[in-house]
């Protein structure tokens, strides 16, 4: 057992800790010393809040990846945030079905797609950005169509879109996009997009397109500084080739040409957010067809005539054949 005066000095000791909770407490309306607050652990303190949103970084944008009659997929740039975590509300027309899409850091952009989608129909898509603790930051935007039904049955149909990214101002770079998407039968090829305008011209080289597929091609062009504000004429031509599905050879397309219209505006603030995606005025699909199967059903038909046209010879020759041998022996 230890001395009393042992055990009198581990009872205050006791006291003492004991009374650490309640040194900042008063005790009915009396007031009572306060002791600065011991930290027993950095999970008792108080979490702060996060109040940073995300950031898009310049130059954020909304592409388009594959366009059908039917469907539309886009790719978006990635937006960073001091925590590390970043979701995504993806609004469709200005409306938000309620999802949070996940960031995909291991593809240069994030993918978004629609399926069972009218054809020849508009759509414009807004990426919002939201980090863990609910803050938000608002991306890029852009505006899409899906390709008309027109191109159904045809054996070679090429349709063709263009936009641009950026803010067309005086002294400014934009990029010209060429959407092509291959709606018909035949493997295609496009030989050349001829972009032609008051700040110069500019011929792309296309891609080649198997049945379904979409492909961009870019094109950098410079605002002239001392470009008027206002719209200006736009001229398109493209020339393409088809893959006929019997024969496997080469056959040139019906060329297409159209013009169209880009509005150049005062130089932006600093404050407005990076350019977006942007369809030409009055540009509209562009869509070079040719003949269905029907076109060249005569590869088709012929020989099967000419087969047919063959037997039927053969058929008359051996008729003729027994005819004569029976005269000749009713004679003998």
């Amino acid at each position: 057992m230890l001395p009393r005066s042992r055990r009198i000095h581990c009872t205050v000791i006791l006291l003492l800790i004991l009374a650490v909770p309640f040194a900042s407490c008063r005790l009915g309306n009396s007031p009572v010393t306060k002791i600065s607050r011991v930290r027993f652990s950095p999970f008792l303190d108080a979490v702060q809040p996060d109040v940073t949103p995300p950031v898009w970084p310049e130059g954020s944008k909304i592409i388009a990846t594959l366009i059908t009659a039917s469907s539309l997929n886009i790719g978006y740039s990635h937006a960073s945030d001091d925590n590390g975590i970043v979701n995504y509300k993806i609004l469709v027309n200005g409306a938000w079905d309620g999802m949070l899409h996940m960031d995909n850091s291991y593809y240069a952009d994030n993918m978004f797609g629609m399926s069972s989608l009218p054809s020849n129909t508009t759509y414009t898509f807004q990426i919002i950005a939201v980090d863990p603790f609910g803050n938000q930051s608002v991306g890029p935007s852009a505006t899409f169509s899906t390709a008309p039904q027109n191109c159904a049955g045809y054996e070679a149909c090429l349709v063709f879109m263009a936009s641009y990214h950026g803010i067309a101002y005086p002294g400014a770079t934009i990029v010209l996009v060429g959407t092509f998407s291959n709606s018909g039968q035949d493997p295609i090829r496009v030989l050349g997009m001829n972009v032609t305008g008051d700040f110069g011209s500019y011929i792309k080289e296309g891609p080649v397109l198997s049945t379904g597929q979409t492909a961009n091609r870019t094109v950098n062009v410079v605002i002239p500084s001392n470009e008027t504000l206002g719209p200006h004429m736009i001229d398109f031509f493209v020339s393409w080739q088809y893959q006929k599905i019997i024969d496997q050879l080469w056959y040139f397309g019906s060329n297409f040409w159209k013009n169209s219209t880009l509005t150049v505006v005062s130089r932006p603030s600093s404050t407005q957010l990076p350019g977006t995606s942007n369809r030409l005025r009055s540009l509209g699909w562009l869509t070079g067809m040719l003949a269905g199967v029907m076109s060249y059903g005569w590869l088709i038909i012929a020989p099967y005539t000419v087969l047919v046209s063959l037997g039927s010879i053969m058929v008359v020759k051996r008729d003729m054949r027994k005819r004569e041998a029976l005269r000749k022996a009713s004679v003998n």
